[in-house]
């Protein structure tokens, strides 16, 4: 092949994990502690991630408890798990511990998120097709010096890999689909 297959397939393997982080973060049934992750919080004057200044703790099917390290910045903590919007009602129940109480999916939500996905989905195929396939695609054109059934076999190749890759990131979002359908 006439560019680097590894590349490629590196390229792609990295949209593939931004679609899987994307989708982790969309709740399907028990709330996951990766949600905690893309909050922060001022910490000593430092925007500081959640799960660092503290321990999240499953209690029953949807509720967490997160233990603050440090008791003097469980306002902080409260104030940015408010912020963070994660549709669950929030309260301080001891001084570092703060309860996070989801709601059951209702079904309207499940066919919401549902939809959701799609558009996470179709967002990561169009990276795929704008990105790494036109820019390889464009690569090809440009060489000279190269046979025409050189290039083409390229192509075709390419398309093969291309394809592929968009496969992967549908099976993905399929099973991020079957989660609300066993809940």
């Amino acid at each position: 092949m006439l560019v680097d297959e590894q590349k490629i397939k590196s390229d792609l393997d990295e949209i593939q994990l931004s679609l899987e982080e994307k989708l982790s973060e969309i709740r399907a049934g028990r709330p996951n502690v990766k949600m905690f992750d893309r909050i922060f919080v001022e910490y000593y004057g430092v925007s500081t991630q959640l799960s660092h200044v503290g321990r999240p703790v499953f209690n029953g099917n949807l509720g967490i408890t997160f233990t603050v390290f440090d008791k003097s910045i469980t306002k902080q903590v409260e104030e940015s798990l408010q912020k963070a919007d994660l549709g669950a009602s929030i309260n301080i129940s001891d001084a570092g511990v703060i309860n996070i109480n989801f709601p059951a999916l209702t079904t309207d939500v499940r066919e919401e998120r549902k939809k959701e996905i799609g558009e996470i989905l179709e967002n990561h195929r169009v990276r795929v097709r704008n990105n790494v396939r036109r820019k390889y695609m464009d690569e090809l054109e440009a060489l000279e010096k190269v046979s025409e059934d050189e290039v083409d076999r390229s192509k075709e190749k390419l398309e093969k890999i291309i394809s592929d890759g968009i496969e992967g990131l549908n099976i993905t979002a399929e099973e991020k689909k079957r989660e609300f359908d066993s809940i």
